[in-house]
C-alpha cells in the first residue's frame, strides 16, 4: 500500500514538475496518515442507540467518548516534523514541536477537538500557546483522520442496523470528499448504507474524507447547502467529472468507478484530481472545509453492540 501511494505521488509530481515540492509534502503527509497505527482500544455502542441515531440523522460518533490512543502523540509529531520541509511552514512547525515537547500543547487534546470538528477550540488553544492556528488546525485534522478511519472500520458493521439518507457522513458527520458513480449491482442492492445500499437500488455513493466511510446518496440535493441541486458542469479525461450546486458555490468530484476503502487512497484520489479543483476555483466554486454535522464530546459508550 505504501509503495503504491508513493508511486502515485511520484507520477503526479513528474507530470507537474512546477508543483513537485508541494506534491511531495502532501504525499508525505498522506503516507503518514495512511500507515498510522492507533493501537488496540475498546469501543462499544449499543445496537438500540445505533438504530436511534441513524433514524434521527445523528452520526454514530456524536457525543461518544472516543479513546484517544497514546500513539496519537507520536503521530502528531511526525506530521508536524514533515512540515519542516516546506519553507513557509518550517518556522511555525518548529514552534509547534517546541510547544508539544514542553507540554504547552497536548497532542491528545488537540486531536480530540479535531475529531469533533471544533476548529474554534483549536484556534483558542493555539493562540494560548502563541502558535500559528492554521498549522495547529491542519496537523490536528490530519491526525484525527487516522483515528477516525480506524474507529470507522471497527464500527462499520453497525451501519447495517439502519438506513441513512443524509448528505453528511453517518459515522463522523464529515462532508464527502468525492462521489462514485456506476455502482456494481451487488453493491447497489446491498441493504447496508455502509456499502452504498439502504434500499435505494442503483445510485451514487458518497465518500467521507475524514473517516473513509461510504454511504448511498443520489446527489439530487447539495451536501453543503442542502437546498440546491447538483449537476455536472465539467468533465476530464479518466472519467472524473465535476458537479456543482445551482444554489451555492459548492462542488464535488465524481469518479466513474468505485474507489478504494483506505483513507490514504481516497486522499491520493483527491490530490491526483487537483486539476478539477483548479477548474472549480477559476469558476467561482469552492469546497467547504468544516464537517456537515458538528459533533460534540460526550459520555462513555455503554453496552456492547449487538443486533437484538
Amino acid at each position: 500500500m505504501e509503495v503504491r501511494l508513493r508511486a502515485r505521488i511520484a507520477a503526479l509530481a513528474e507530470a507537474e514538475p512546477a508543483l513537485a515540492d508541494d506534491l511531495a509534502l502532501r504525499g508525505a503527509l498522506i503516507e503518514i496518515v495512511d500507515r498510522a497505527e492507533t493501537g488496540p482500544f475498546e469501543l462499544r455502542l449499543p445496537a438500540d442507540l445505533v438504530r436511534a441515531r441513524l433514524a434521527a440523522g445523528v452520526p454514530l460518533l456524536d457525543r461518544l467518548d472516543l479513546p484517544i490512543p497514546p500513539s496519537t502523540a507520536a503521530l502528531f509529531e511526525r506530521l508536524t516534523a514533515a512540515m519542516l520541509a516546506a519553507p513557509d511552514t518550517r518556522e511555525p512547525a518548529e514552534a509547534l514541536l517546541v510547544a508539544l515537547r514542553s507540554h504547552r500543547l497536548h497532542a491528545e487534546q488537540l486531536v480530540g477537538e479535531a475529531i469533533v470538528g471544533h476548529d474554534d477550540h483549536l484556534a483558542a488553544l493555539a493562540a494560548s500557546a502563541g502558535i500559528a492556528e492554521k498549522l495547529v488546525i491542519l496537523v490536528a485534522d490530519l491526525a484525527s483522520r487516522a483515528v477516525l478511519a480506524d474507529v470507522a472500520r471497527r464500527l462499520r458493521p453497525a451501519l447495517a442496523l439502519g438506513a441513512w439518507d443524509r448528505a453528511y457522513c453517518p459515522m463522523c458527520g464529515g462532508l464527502p470528499i468525492l462521489a462514485e458513480r456506476s455502482l456494481p449491482v451487488e453493491i447497489a442492492s446491498s441493504p447496508s448504507p455502509a456499502h452504498g445500499g439502504g434500499g435505494r437500488g442503483i445510485g451514487d455513493i458518497l465518500r467521507c474524507g475524514r473517516c473513509a466511510t461510504a454511504w448511498a446518496h443520489t446527489l439530487q440535493q447539495c451536501p453543503d447547502c442542502t437546498t440546491g441541486a447538483f449537476g455536472v458542469v465539467h468533465t476530464e479525461e479518466g472519467g472524473w467529472r465535476l458537479a456543482a450546486c445551482d444554489a451555492c458555490p459548492a462542488y464535488l468530484k465524481i469518479s466513474a468507478s468505485p474507489r478504494a476503502e483506505r483513507l490514504g487512497e481516497l486522499l491520493a484520489d483527491d490530490l491526483e484530481t487537483w486539476s478539477l479543483d483548479r477548474w472549480a476555483l477559476e469558476h467561482g466554486l469552492q469546497r467547504r472545509g468544516v464537517p456537515g454535522y458538528r459533533l460534540e464530546h460526550g459520555e462513555p459508550p455503554g453496552e456492547e453492540l449487538d443486533d437484538d
